[in-house]
């Protein structure tokens, strides 16, 4: 082979790597422009449907890393390694993950929908699975009731699962429901 040839050969390589380098990088740039933006506009939106600051921040941190991890695949993708071989495994490693986490991810998504469907408010009195005290927080992993000056954690998958009492106190009458 005639050495003139390998050099042509070689520099049609570094450049078609150099593109693909630009490239690749050219588009993780840019998902991760699109992904503050996106994070921006979610924040903006989801307050004007005044939505709870928990709820606004796992909306909007689903979607960036939505945005992120496409991106992601797209640059590696335009640099040239062959992505689905990728997305497969992700398929499968989220399948495994899955029932291996079955726990772990009920309880995210109990956190999700106490979030959303708010079964109490901070400041009521409530009662649940033996579980009795005043909300003093919603959060995303757990709820904090408060009675007779201690604090109890009760995590979120409880309010989900067991029927929640919320105590109505009528002051006039002296009575609690």
């Amino acid at each position: 082979m005639d050495p003139e040839h390998v050099v042509l050969s070689v520099n049609a390589q570094a450049i078609k790597l150099l593109h693909g380098l630009i490239m690749g990088s050219g588009y993780f740039v840019l998902s991760l422009v699109a992904a503050f933006i996106a994070w921006g506009s979610s924040r903006r939106l989801l307050q004007r449907l005044r939505l709870d600051q928990p709820v606004m921040g796992l909306v909007s941190q689903v979607l960036c890393y939505a945005i992120v991890v496409r991106g992601l695949i797209t640059s590696v993708g335009t640099m040239g390694v062959n992505v689905s071989a990728w997305v497969a495994s992700l398929g499968l490693g989220g399948f495994a993950l899955g029932c291996a986490l079955r726990d772990a991810i009920s309880n995210v998504l109990a956190d999700a929908l106490v979030l959303v469907y708010r079964p109490c408010r901070v400041a009521q009195r409530i009662r649940v699975a033996g579980f009795e005290g005043t909300v003093r927080e919603i959060n995303l992993r757990s709820t904090i009731l408060e009675a007779d000056g201690a604090q109890q954690l009760i995590p979120n998958q409880i309010l989900c699962t067991n029927p929640v009492k919320v105590c109505v106190h009528y002051a006039q009458q002296g009575m609690t429901t």
